[in-house]
């Protein structure tokens, strides 16, 4: 990213909605369409949704906060478009419930990629930490 890269700016919209809608507005296709006849050099609804399997309608929805809780698989499709970090789509929110789940789903996202041994590994990692929680809260 460049000191004036449109990417950086991200952090300073509140919900996913403003941050993928300032994406889609700001952030120019990586590759021209050649037979393209529209002037717009910025993904159109109907493109996105091609490019990570979702309707129209669907992308629509997540830009105007219609739809306000995307899978981690769009998500991360969504950043792979746009060159993005996957949680830099997940806004930080003020409420600890809602700071707890932007955690969780930041998590996720890096988790991503990681091996099927690590995922295990994570995964017993979660159960265990779950039932210490679970026991914790019983007290």
């Amino acid at each position: 990213m460049t000191q004036d890269d449109p990417r950086d700016a991200i952090g300073g919209f509140s919900t996913f909605a403003e941050r993928f809608d300032h994406l889609m507005s700001h952030i120019p296709r990586s590759r021209p369409d050649e037979n393209r006849r529209r002037r717009s050099p910025f993904y159109s609804n109907a493109e996105i949704g091609r490019l990570i399997g979702k309707s129209e309608p669907y992308i629509s929805n997540l830009r105007n906060n219609k739809s306000d809780n995307p899978t981690m698989d769009v998500i991360v499709a969504i950043a792979e478009v746009f060159a993005v970090h996957p949680g830099d789509l997940i806004p930080v929110a003020t409420t600890h419930r809602r700071t707890h789940s932007s955690r969780a789903m930041h998590i996720a996202a890096r988790a991503q990629h990681l091996s099927p041994r690590s995922l295990e590994t994570l995964e017993a990692m979660v159960e265990h930490f779950a039932a210490t929680d679970a026991a914790h809260d019983e007290t």
